[in-house]
């Protein structure tokens, strides 16, 4: 997989005059790299990628990892250090000679990678350059005090505003990767309203969602599907969100907001469904909400302002009855975990930011009514050069009754 595009990462390195990006975060290294490591507790990762093309990224990680590092990633020079678990290749057993056993330390230590990472700094021949690093790890006193003592000439400058920039747009893997999601949380969302649901509780329409996205998967992606996420109430929207014994009783509203992880990459979407005919206020919060979102969705394509659709989506639901509805956001980026949002932009009151084709985000403008329930339309889309596709197409966007 390749999730970072090198030659759009060149580009805007240059032009915000940084000759190197470093990845510290597991977020972010599974962005530049390609590879998710399965433990969490297996070293610290970096990733390098140099302003200039000529110049090779490379890896740094536990040589616990390596293989399975190399496997994933298109980057071909990997740095390791040394873990507490012994590793050994057949080959060098299979030696006449014996072969004495490694000191190894005895957990790792943030100074190991660190070291590498000073070392490739050099080689690279970029000591006296600008490094853009995140900011959890010139944060640390320990990794600063590191990335100073050993690059003394070199100007380090915070990364996150690059990656932000970089993760907007999508590469042909990411699209690919948040397509299988979507297909997966589309599966579980229909499998909670796949047999009767008066009478079920909470807990067991989260067992259907669960159920029917492991249904969907398949041997090829099912070792990298995570997080199945979903948030589901009936009736009242607050005291029922954590509540797994309450049972579905007639004319419930139906909330759902779910999305798995595939690939590192989330899902997120949402509907409405109610058990027997909705009554006329829940009839009147939804149509109010269904016309605010579509007519945000007719004025979305590269271009226009995302303060755009915002203001479109909160006029229009004013209009249509509901003068009391506001929200901050009505919609965000997709993408990499380890949650379900992208870091800025969002589709907000004041953000500048334009679509731009093969962005993947969602739209939605929910509404919560203590007593009554919660209300959702969130679908997510796929900015095209002319508009978008809708990935989530094969969910109504109606208030369904079950």
């Amino acid at each position: 997989m390749q999730y970072i595009d090198f030659n759009r990462t060149e580009k805007l390195l240059r032009k915000a005059g940084v000759d190197a990006l470093v990845a510290s975060s597991a977020r972010n290294f599974h962005y530049v790299t390609g590879f998710k490591p399965w433990l969490p507790y297996l070293g610290p990762m970096l990733a390098i990628v140099p302003a200039q093309s000529r110049l090779a990224p490379t890896m740094i990680l536990s040589s616990y990892v390596a293989c399975g590092a190399s496997q994933w990633s298109a980057i071909k020079d990997v740095r390791t250090y040394p873990l507490w678990m012994p590793m050994v290749d057949l080959d060098d057993i299979r030696k006449d000679r014996p072969i004495p056993p490694p000191k190894l330390p005895p957990y790792f230590t943030i100074e190991q990678p660190l070291h590498i990472l000073s070392d490739v700094i050099k080689e690279r021949g970029l000591q006296n350059g600008t490094i853009a690093v995140e900011k959890e790890l010139l944060s640390d006193p320990r990794s600063h005090s590191v990335l100073v003592k050993d690059n003394p000439r070199a100007r380090l400058v915070e990364a996150d505003g690059i990656f932000v920039e970089l993760q907007k747009v999508k590469t042909p893997d990411e699209i690919t990767a948040l397509k299988g999601a979507t297909q997966l949380t589309i599966k579980g969302i229909q499998a909670i309203v796949s047999s009767r649901v008066l009478g079920a509780t909470i807990g067991e329409l989260h067992l259907r969602y669960k159920r029917g996205v492991l249904k969907a998967a398949t041997p090829d992606n099912a070792m990298h599907l995570d997080a199945l996420r979903a948030g589901i109430t009936a009736g009242d929207f607050l005291s029922t969100l954590h509540w797994p014994g309450k049972q579905v009783t007639k004319g419930d509203i139906i909330w759902v907001d779910a999305g798995v992880n595939l690939f590192g990459y989330y899902a997120d979407m949402g509907r409405t469904f109610s058990v027997g005919k909705p009554d006329a206020l829940s009839k009147k919060v939804f149509s109010a909400l269904k016309d605010g979102f579509e007519e945000g969705l007719r004025r979305i394509k590269p271009g226009v302002k995302f303060k755009e659709i915002h203001k479109a989506i909160q006029d229009r639901v004013v209009k249509s009855g509901l003068e009391w509805y506001a929200r901050g956001s009505m919609g965000h980026m997709l993408g990499i975990g380890p949650g379900t949002h992208q870091p800025p932009p969002f589709i907000s009151a004041e953000e500048e930011t334009e679509f731009e084709a093969n962005m993947v985000l969602c739209v939605e403008n929910p509404a919560y009514v203590n007593g009554l329930g919660g209300f959702q339309i969130e679908e997510e889309l796929l900015i095209t050069t002319t508009g978008y596709e809708v990935l989530t197409k094969e969910l109504p966007r109606d208030i369904v009754e079950v």
